[in-house]
């Protein structure tokens, strides 16, 4: 594993402040005897602190302790050859690829959904069990190509179904069974405890995975928070905001980053079971991708959208940020991101001229540094759409890997995944 810090917004050396401070400290620690605590407050170490936080770290924080334990090694990419379990069809193949479609994590597995645009065709949800290696097929697919035999629909509701497919963008019609019909969904799903999986598309549905394909399988919470804003209109929209979670607000609910009409990050209040508005300071363009990670560390949410990086918390505040850039341009749009806290850092993946490329982003100091892996890995992967996860169970990384982003019938993408030591610098 090799990290190379390729940019940061803050002048001066870091790693001597820190290391002469810590130094200092224990040498006047030693000739006056002290047991090591204090309540002067002292100064500083030198380090950038974490926005939100007072920067008054003297340690560095142990990794996350492990509930499981990979046969493998850490920091290495493998490859899984995983067994399969389809209840209905009896294929031994891994799920087709679904283009404009991300995964989310949760209970040990990575739920996959979605797809439109001329390729996957059916709303099954389809799940990579961890610790069991396999791909597991929760629920009967409902083939969107079967419209015209949907008894439920008029015949300009089964022609609007087939544009939006062939199109990708969006429309407020269900399947024979009450589920949402297959769709481009990019980042706009995430796992959400006690709930399931969570897809937000014209509406905010969530899957129970306990209840496999049981009809009431699927709850409809609420309508999508964007439906009501002047002037925009969700179901002419595709991918201008994702779904997250918040461990912290309402004692744990999900989130999503608006990067258009004006841009706003809304959470969804259970209780009350409505939307609302916890930041309008998201920078918005016309037509953007979001993606974003929370660092659970400081309590804001690093994000992704209309071309730049930018960090917001539910509490009305933004912040700049360093942006990640390759040959000067800044990276951004259609990738894959996930929160380490083995590393105390965020996660970026995404395919540059057919070569996967890597970095990290570390709050406390606003910087970039590429990463790297040991092992081959899937270096021509795309990496679009958000299709890496970390399930936060296991504390397994697994990307969906495919070198073209087209789909062509029955195409596979391959299943890697690996675990991080925890080493932080």
């Amino acid at each position: 594993m090799r990290e190379e810090l390729v940019q940061s917004n803050h002048p001066g050396p870091r790693g001597p402040v820190l290391w002469g401070g810590i130094l200092l400290t224990l040498l006047l620690l030693a000739a006056c005897g002290a047991d090591g605590d204090s309540d002067d407050g002292g100064e500083g170490t030198g380090e950038i602190p974490a926005p939100g936080e007072s920067g008054d770290d003297s340690e560095e924080e142990e990794p996350p302790q492990r509930a499981y334990t990979p046969d493998y090694p850490a920091d290495t990419w493998v490859q899984q050859d995983p067994e399969v379990k389809d209840p209905w069809e009896g294929d031994t193949r891994e799920p087709e690829y679904r283009p404009y479609a991300g995964v989310a994590a949760g209970d040990g597995r990575v739920y996959y959904w979605g797809g439109g645009h001329k390729t996957h065709d059916g709303n099954d949800i389809d799940a990579y069990d961890v610790r069991a290696n396999e791909w597991v097929q929760l629920t009967e697919e409902e083939d969107w190509t079967d419209v015209d035999d949907w008894d439920h629909l008029t015949n300009q509701e089964k022609r609007d179904i087939k544009a939006s497919n062939n199109a990708g963008w969006e429309v407020d019609l269900l399947s024979p069974r009450g589920r949402p019909v297959t769709k481009h969904s990019y980042g706009q799903m995430a796992w959400w405890p006690g709930q399931g999986y969570c897809l937000l598309k014209q509406r905010l549905w969530c899957y129970d995975p306990e209840k496999g394909d049981q009809d009431g399988a699927w709850t409809d919470l609420t309508p999508n928070p964007f439906a009501d804003i002047d002037g925009f209109n969700p179901l002419e929209s595709i991918a201008p905001w994702n779904l997250a979670y918040d461990p912290n607000l309402f004692g744990g609910t999900v989130v999503s980053f608006l990067g258009a009409a004006g841009g706003r990050v809304m959470a969804y209040d259970p209780e009350a079971r409505a939307w609302v508005t916890v930041n309008n300071r998201l920078k918005d363009g016309t037509y953007t991708e979001v993606y974003s990670a929370y660092d659970p560390e400081s309590g804001w949410h690093i994000v992704s959208a209309n071309g730049q990086w930018q960090m917001v918390n539910t509490e009305g505040e933004s912040r700049e940020m360093a942006q990640l850039r390759n040959n000067g341009s800044v990276v951004t749009g259609s990738l894959s991101m996930e929160w380490a806290p083995e590393l105390g850092k965020v996660l970026v993946m995404k395919g540059i001229d057919d070569e996967l490329r890597m970095w990290t982003y570390d709050p406390e100091t606003d910087t970039w540094s590429d990463f790297e892996l040991k092992g081959e890995g899937p270096n021509n992967a795309h990496a679009k759409w958000d299709t890496l996860a970390r399930d936060p169970e296991t504390g397994v990384y697994v990307l969906l890997a495919k070198e073209d982003q087209r789909a062509d019938d029955g195409e596979i993408p391959e299943t890697w995944t690996f675990w991080l030591s925890g080493e932080r610098e």
